[in-house]
């Protein structure tokens, strides 16, 4: 049971690992899990469609009320966590108190799903001996970051940036203007200092001298820097969502203002592989395997020479 449970845990710890480095997400597969356990209490799960009136990949700002989804293959196991997924579920759309609190995930955007509506099972098609178990969710709110309690743009903060009299819409289109060029500065110093600093690091590390003298430490320090480079990564990622969302903040701003083409507005779309976010994941890829080829090849060395002494 607890290697099966393993197995299950592929699907989720693949999706995450995923967001993580940040392929991108077409919203094909979403992730169900619970809030107090998203990764050990979670199911990846594909969109039911009929491929004309429902949509077929999961756009969750848009969906309304509910939406049929199945569990993908071989994630079923009779564990704690898959009898508390249907415990919580009810024909009626009734939950009790204490039940878990489930969200959807899919494409750097979440929902709350509330009380699931059984639908049962069908067969499944990778794998004909084994039924899929097919669910409706009903959704709740999108899952936003929590505010402050405080107003953190003001009237007096719009007339501060220039608007007299206290134009809202035209103050924040200019402070999303500042945001996005902030993220942009950032992004671009981090491409600049990430790649440079861990090409210096690792040509010292990697020297013949060094690397066969302290071995151990070359393998140390390598952990260490591919640690910080994830790290920054996932710090990249995030960085990256809150530039998608200011930059359809500010398109929504031209719209209102009734401009055709704008900044914003109407850009050139990219085609595959020119795209910024596909460059990011090159350099980070990259740079993330320069370090763990260095860690590999540095404990090879200190356990060749533990075994030869």
């Amino acid at each position: 049971m607890a290697s099966f449970r393993m197995i299950r845990l592929i699907f989720p710890f693949t999706y995450h690992l995923r967001r993580i480095i940040g392929v991108p997400d077409k919203g094909e597969i979403a992730l169900l899990g619970a809030e107090d356990h998203p990764l050990l209490q979670s199911w990846c799960v594909q969109i039911v469609t009929d491929g004309k009136t429902q949509p077929t990949s999961f756009d969750l700002p848009k969906l309304e009320s509910h939406v049929d989804v199945k569990i993908l293959p071989h994630q079923n196991p009779a564990h704690g966590s898959w009898k508390q997924f249907h415990q919580d579920s009810d024909d009626t759309g009734r939950s009790p108190a204490n039940s878990t609190k489930w969200f959807l995930l899919a494409k750097g955007h979440s929902r709350v799903v509330e009380p699931f509506i059984k639908q049962g099972n069908s067969p499944s098609a990778d794998s004909p001996g084994q039924p899929v178990s097919i669910l409706r969710l009903r959704l709740g709110d999108e899952r936003l970051a929590e505010p402050s309690g405080k107003n953190v743009f003001t009237t007096e903060a719009a007339n501060a940036l220039g608007s007299a009299s206290g134009d809202m819409p035209a103050a924040v289109y200019s402070e999303l203007g500042n945001q996005i060029r902030l993220l942009t500065d950032v992004r671009f110093r981090l491409l600049t200092f990430v790649p440079t600093v861990s090409g210096l690091a690792l040509t010292i590390l990697l020297t013949q001298p060094v690397r066969d003298a302290s071995p151990l430490l070359v393998f140390l320090a390598s952990v260490f820097g591919f640690g910080i480079t994830l790290g920054i990564r996932i710090y990249d990622v995030r960085n990256s969502q809150l530039y998608d969302d200011l930059i359809s903040r500010a398109r929504s701003l031209e719209a209102l203002f009734g401009v055709e083409r704008g900044p914003y507005m109407r850009r050139s779309r990219s085609l595959w592989p020119i795209e910024h976010d596909f460059g990011l994941l090159v350099v980070y890829a990259l740079v993330l395997s320069a370090w763990l080829v260095s860690a590999v090849v540095s404990l090879s060395i200190a356990v060749s020479q533990v075994v030869v002494s």
